[in-house]
């Protein structure tokens, strides 16, 4: 198993890699509803960064505004130096954009095979898509070995897994997570997270959406902290783990008289 998965430290921060993702005081929500405001991030090529942060901070709305699913009020989404901001889903899954959604969306009445195949109907090459399926198989075992099941009898780790394996058939450059952990028990979501730093290791861009402080924090190269609808704090998992009231706040750390 990937050591990164495991917890004993994450990738460097890059400092020299092309940007891919630049989001600019961004401000989104719904209707009248503003969910966060002002907010500002970059990913670069390679890097797996995390938003991290309570419920309610919208973190999930910030994914679906990037990729489309909402449309952003203010600011700016540049994704290899393009502006995207409002362009439809579709056109950002053809730019390179993935979106892994918090456990749901599969196709409950599909089985696995079909629910893999769906995550490339933007592709005209049959070939490709074929290609694609088998090697989403080979990173998912389990999921070959129930290929021709019901995507509806499958347990939490492995619809999880599902959503990763169909949002990689478009072969994105970048990958938009929400919530990847969320109720798996703790050994499945290392199991999950061994596939998302192997993803990493081999190149993919990834934002990560993450209540799970501690798993995050393992794996990311730099995190950003994200409440009340703005980010409060931004940094490496080492710079973030060692300021008094980001660990009181959100690393549920009790601070000693020796911490400054």
């Amino acid at each position: 198993m990937n050591s990164r998965a495991k917890g004993y430290g994450p990738m460097p921060a890059k400092s020299d890699g092309e940007v891919v993702l630049s989001v600019e005081r961004l401000e989104s929500g719904y209707g009248e509803f503003v969910a966060f405001r002002d907010v500002s991030l970059i990913v670069k090529q390679g890097e797996l960064v995390s938003v991290i942060g309570p419920n309610g901070a919208g973190k999930t709305t910030l994914l679906k505004s990037i990729v489309g699913i909402v449309k952003p009020f203010n600011g700016r989404i540049l994704f290899n130096g393009d502006d995207i901001t409002g362009a439809k889903t579709r056109d950002a899954a053809r730019a390179g954009i993935a979106f892994v959604p918090a456990g749901t969306g599969i196709f409950p009445d599909m089985t696995v095979h079909e629910n893999v195949e769906a995550g490339g109907y933007v592709l005209n090459d049959r070939r490709v898509v074929e290609e694609r399926i088998e090697s989403v198989l080979d990173l998912f075992p389990r999921l070959r070995e129930r290929s021709r099941n019901k995507a509806s009898t499958l347990s939490g780790g492995e619809r999880q897994m599902l959503l990763l394996g169909r949002a990689l058939i478009l072969d994105p450059i970048l990958i938009l997570m929400d919530e990847p952990s969320l109720g798996l028990d703790p050994k499945t979501q290392t199991t999950l997270y061994s596939s998302i730093v192997n993803l990493n290791e081999q190149g993919k861009s990834i934002l990560l959406v993450e209540q799970n402080v501690e798993r995050a924090l393992r794996v990311s190269a730099r995190c950003y902290i994200m409440d009340a609808g703005k980010i409060v704090h931004e940094g490496t998992p080492a710079q973030l783990s060692n300021m008094k009231d980001v660990k009181e706040a959100y690393l549920g750390v009790a601070s000693g008289p020796g911490d400054r």
